[in-house]
């Protein structure tokens, strides 16, 4: 089973413009709680998300959607400071196969 990191994954682009900030906080979930930050920084080619999840089910993997809103395509993708390559830079999804950290710190690059 996937856990999709976005009641997030159809959010309107201007959602995301420069300067703006998406929140989700203690949203129930079958895996646990989930905490969830996006903070966008687009006219400067950054947008940046941070998940925090609790230990109850431990999903298949993690996926979360970063709309650029001016549909730039994602260049490249750090994840907890490490270069990642499990992204989609068309459809902007970054993909975790089996998380096991509960602390997740994603840099999506335009």
């Amino acid at each position: 089973m996937t856990i999709l990191a976005a009641a997030l994954s159809g959010h309107a682009k201007k959602w995301l413009e420069s300067g703006k900030k998406i929140y989700i906080e203690r949203a129930p979930t079958y895996f646990g709680i989930l905490n969830l930050t996006v903070a966008s920084h687009s006219t400067t080619g950054q947008i940046s998300a941070t998940i925090d999840l609790e230990r109850r089910n431990r999903p298949a993997a993690l996926l979360i959607r970063l709309r650029h809103p001016r549909g730039q395509p994602m260049l490249s993708v750090l994840v907890n400071g490490k270069e990642w390559t499990e992204f989609d830079p068309v459809n902007e999804w970054v993909r975790i196969a089996n998380p096991r950290e509960t602390h997740y710190q994603i840099e999506a690059r335009y």
